[in-house]
């Protein structure tokens, strides 16, 4: 029996679980989408401001919510102040928090 049956009269989760367990293809940045990223990400460090990033791991993306406390660009990483570290490789999307 499928834990979620009752369910299904009130909205169609089959069509939702679905949705949240499959996995998305990492998406293909042109130039100018890299560099307001990058720009985006100066800015905050420059600020000392909080951003939400998202990214890519393992076919599903990730929300990480943080200020940055140091960026290694010889390492291509970013390190919060909760000592997590991004590397730009993941990053799929960057917004500043509120």
């Amino acid at each position: 029996m499928n834990k979620w049956s009752p369910f299904t009269s009130i909205i169609s989760t089959n069509n939702l679980t679905k949705d949240l367990t499959k996995p998305i293809s990492k998406p293909c940045f042109s130039e100018e989408q890299i560099k307001n990223m990058e720009n985006q990400i100066i800015e905050a460090y420059q600020t000392k401001s909080s951003l939400i990033f998202t990214i890519y791991n393992q076919g599903f993306p990730i929300n990480i919510i943080g200020q940055i406390k140091k960026i290694n660009a010889t390492n291509g990483e970013i390190i919060l102040i909760n000592q997590k570290k991004i590397y730009f490789t993941e990053i799929i999307k960057v917004i500043p928090s509120s």
